[in-house]
């Protein structure tokens, strides 16, 4: 079995890939100024400049039904969750993707608190959780280790972890280093991180829907860009899901605490860079009962990402779905219904 860094060759370390990643940024910058440019001169200086003060969140997110807020400390952290169901109940843990939060998983945390303890956190970064400075606060043995910390601090030994997105990539890989904490796997739109980088590597159409993460690579210009006229790439992102402005507000206001912008960014520069890349240099494998349900329409991802998985995923299920990205919230009751199918066999 080749080695993922074998496999993906120049996108990774500080080798001349790492530097080719930083040019590849700095090229994709100039051209994010180029439309920053022309967004100022079609909408002016108020559009362009403009800031909403949120001091308290939206609310809709201390909606009973959703469950109970509540905070954790672990690996030096305050990481935020929030929690239906009954605590003798089993876990079911969920990590939601960039640039989301706990909200994301509304839908699922709803339909399944019956059956489990169901618990979504704001990863570091993210939301109400701490978002420590620097890009090394975001390396990937840190966000494995906040997963087994949060499980072992609920007071269980493991859980049905559930991922989308980024907590999918880091769902992958708690499942492969730790397998005994992880009963069953599901994964949203998240692609196994060894077999995106060999597609990423191999196709030209993934490559070029991947320009952001060489973009988000350079200093200071990602933050501004993702921030300016007020979070409005979050309307584009979500434009298939059936959101109250309300509700659109709770991921404005992840987005707008103090840090937590460059937080997310760092989630991706510490993808490519060495030493934080160094947990790559093995393949991801994992033996755990594992559902894989895809949005077909996904804008970021091609849909081989999702193939030639069987070597990774010895045991998975795969469904696809008419819907794209944020699938678990385009098209909730499909999925609920996916994984209550997946969890009964």
């Amino acid at each position: 079995m080749l080695s993922l860094k074998r496999s993906c060759g120049f996108f990774m370390g500080k080798t001349p890939g790492y530097y080719y990643s930083l040019i590849l940024g700095l090229i994709y910058g100039y051209f994010v100024l180029l439309k920053l440019a022309y967004s100022f001169i079609m909408n002016g200086p108020g559009w362009f400049f403009k800031r909403k003060r949120r001091g308290t969140w939206p609310g809709c997110m201390d909606e009973e039904s959703h469950g109970k807020h509540g905070f954790l400390a672990v690996n030096g952290l305050k990481l935020h969750y929030v929690a239906a169901g009954d605590r003798s109940k089993p876990l079911m843990l969920f990590l939601h993707g960039f640039p989301e939060c706990w909200y994301s998983w509304r839908h699922q945390m709803k339909a399944f608190c019956h059956l489990y303890r169901c618990v979504a956190i704001d990863m570091r970064g993210f939301g109400e959780s701490d978002r420590p400075s620097g890009r090394e606060s975001y390396k990937m043995q840190l966000l494995v280790g906040d997963v087994k910390a949060v499980i072992s601090a609920l007071g269980y030994s493991s859980c049905t972890l559930v991922g989308h997105g980024w907590g999918s990539i880091i769902a992958y890989t708690c499942s492969s280093w730790y397998p005994d904490i992880v009963d069953k796997l599901i994964v949203a739109n998240g692609p196994h991180p060894t077999r995106y980088f060999e597609v990423l590597k191999t196709n030209l159409t993934q490559f070029m829907m991947s320009w952001y993460i060489f973009f988000f690579q350079i200093p200071v210009l990602p933050e501004f860009m993702l921030s300016v006229g007020d979070y409005p790439f979050l309307k584009k992102l979500f434009k298939n899901v059936d959101l109250t402005e309300e509700e659109l507000e709770v991921y404005k206001y992840s987005m707008s605490r103090p840090g937590a912008v460059s937080g997310q960014v760092n989630y991706y520069r510490c993808l490519l860079r060495s030493p934080s890349s160094s947990w790559l240099k093995e393949d991801v494998v994992i033996h755990t009962p594992t559902l894989l349900i895809w949005g077909v329409n996904d804008i970021g991802m091609v849909l081989d990402v999702t193939k030639g998985l069987d070597k990774y995923l010895t045991n998975v299920s795969k469904q696809y779905v008419d819907a794209g990205h944020c699938v678990q919230q385009e098209k909730p009751e499909e999925v609920n219904r996916l994984i209550l199918e997946f969890l009964e066999k």
